[in-house]
């Protein structure tokens, strides 16, 4: 069962590759954007996907990046997935009974489930699938109140944890925490990241490493009349540009993340429709409070009032964003729309640096640590360093190659840094239990007071008691100002017109099982 040392090397593992998540497209809870095509889908056909890079691995209890994800969630289901509201909807199961101390809970499941070899979901597929995701080092520590699994009948599974735990069908949407047959069917877990074996639309049918991973339809899929597509092609062109050129050449039927300079034209191009996520994803900077620089609160305000973050927004994002207040981002459940960005006040800023400058003799001079090649912390960077500048900081610029900077960040050993972050489910819990096991997301915050407004909200059942909760969390952490935030986005992705039936998850994954091409 996952401990807090498990947990704790959860993060770590995720921050070493945090960079490469969320760049690659990790969405967020809340509602979709576009909805996808209303044209009517036919049976049959080949779609063509181009992703933003190739999958490592198919096993989704050892995967930590989005290409993996985006593949595997075709093949493999998990027990609830996230509804447009943002609730959990069951999947593989038709419900779920807490007791009245929401210690234990009994999942009745899905009757009719078979795996695309035929065989049958059974109840001790699902506690050995559930029991892989509690001991994963990447995921466990989502489920870690969770102490025991077992099988009660054929078709109802008991999971007892060490204390209320009212968000298990939350946790139980994560898109990693899928079912697999138990023992992986026989395969070793290594073998099974190869060649997955799942409940999904798709069975997988052959991965030709750096050219494409193939789909075909699932015979056995649970759902009538679907999927309506008879393979899937997955390819992994080298750039954003390639995949632009694939789309326009009718050589690739769907492509995700475009460059953001090219959307607007995208957007009006005949014959192509974009997709769009809600706000899924924040932009923000991070301040190191354990860096001399840093160190007074009334510095890190400084910052934060010296930013125009209209011009960073349209500048990086070409106004496809929203200018962020909260560190939750409006994809997440109970994001608090009350807490607003501020408005940029160059003349306090300078006062506030200045103040304390004179009265500890403070030299605002710092590095501000980049992802080279990624073109939001450069375009963003450039104006942070003017902006800042003008009220008395002097900023040096460093690029860095990204698992450098995921490195230097996790180890403390920088100033500042311009990150990007999203989350795998739409409850907030995740993205608190990150921000208290690594300190304010590695600024060196002091996470007491987040640490027990999260003991409060992991048990808290009453959902206006949870929105008064994570509001408190949102608030403790604007007025810290360890991380400032700059924009949110949505994540996209562009189809052309005769692809029907399309839509984002509220995760801004795609499904392709409703998809197919228009009659």
């Amino acid at each position: 069962m996952a401990s807090r040392r498990s947990a704790l090397r959860t993060v770590l593992v995720i921050s070493a590759v945090m960079s490469a998540l969320v760049v690659a497209g990790c969405g967020g809870g809340g509602a979709t954007g576009s909805g996808g095509s209303e044209a009517k889908a036919k049976p049959g056909g080949t779609l063509r996907v181009a992703q933003f890079s190739e999958a490592l691995t198919l096993n989704p209890f050892e995967a930590v990046d989005n290409a993996s994800e985006q593949v595997f969630i075709q093949v493999l289901e998990p027990l609830y997935k996230i509804a447009p509201d943002g609730e959990p909807e069951p999947w593989l199961v038709t419900g779920a009974k807490p007791s009245n101390d929401y210690k234990t809970w009994t999942l009745d499941l899905r009757k009719g489930v078979k795996f695309s070899t035929g065989k049958p979901m059974s109840a001790e597929d699902v506690v050995f699938s559930l029991e892989e995701l509690t001991n994963s080092e990447t995921w466990g520590a989502i489920v870690e109140p969770i102490t025991a699994i077992k099988a009660t009948s054929p078709t109802t599974v008991q999971v007892t944890s060490s204390k209320p735990f009212p968000g298990l069908p939350a946790a139980l949407t994560l898109p990693f925490a899928v079912i697999v047959e138990k023992n992986f069917g026989g395969a070793s877990p290594k073998a099974f990241g190869q060649h997955p074996v799942g409940t999904g639309p798709f069975e997988f049918a052959g991965w030709e490493h750096g050219q494409a991973v193939n789909l075909t339809r699932n015979p056995h899929y649970w759902k009538p009349n679907r999927p309506l597509l008879e393979k899937v092609v997955i390819t992994a062109p080298p750039s954003d540009q390639s995949r632009v050129l694939q789309l326009r050449g009718e050589q690739v039927d769907v492509i995700a993340t475009p460059p953001w300079a090219q959307l607007a034209s995208l957007e009006t191009t005949p014959g192509l429709r974009v997709e769009k996520s809600s706000l899924a994803v924040l932009h923000y900077i991070l301040l190191n409070v354990k860096t001399p620089v840093f160190k007074d609160r009334r510095v890190r305000e400084a910052v934060s009032l010296a930013l125009d973050r209209e011009s960073i927004n349209e500048a990086t994002l070409r106004g496809q964003g929203q200018l962020a207040g909260s560190w939750l981002m409006p994809a997440v459940n109970y994001w608090d729309a009350g807490i607003k960005p501020p408005t940029p006040d160059q003349a306090k800023a300078s006062a506030l640096l200045a103040e304390v400058v004179k009265e500890k003799g403070l030299n605002p001079t710092f590095t501000l640590i980049i992802s080279s090649g990624e073109e939001y912390e450069s375009l963003a960077s450039q104006i942070v360093q003017e902006d800042l500048e003008k009220v008395g900081f002097k900023v040096t610029i460093k690029q860095v190659d990204p698992s450098s900077k995921s490195e230097t960040v996790t180890t403390g050993h920088y100033e500042a840094a311009i990150e990007l972050v999203s989350t795998d489910i739409a409850e907030p819990s995740e993205l608190a239990a990150f921000y208290v096991l690594t300190e304010g997301f590695f600024s060196g915050a002091d996470t007491s007071r987040m640490s027990t407004l999260l003991d409060r909200a992991g048990v808290e059942a009453n959902k206006a008691k949870l929105k008064q909760l994570y509001g408190e969390v949102q608030e403790h952490v604007a007025e810290e100002d360890e991380m400032i935030p700059l924009t949110y986005q949505p994540w996209v992705w562009v189809t052309r017109d005769n692809v029907a039936g399309f839509k984002l998850s509220p995760l801004g994954l795609p499904s392709y099982a409703d998809v197919g091409f228009s009659e």
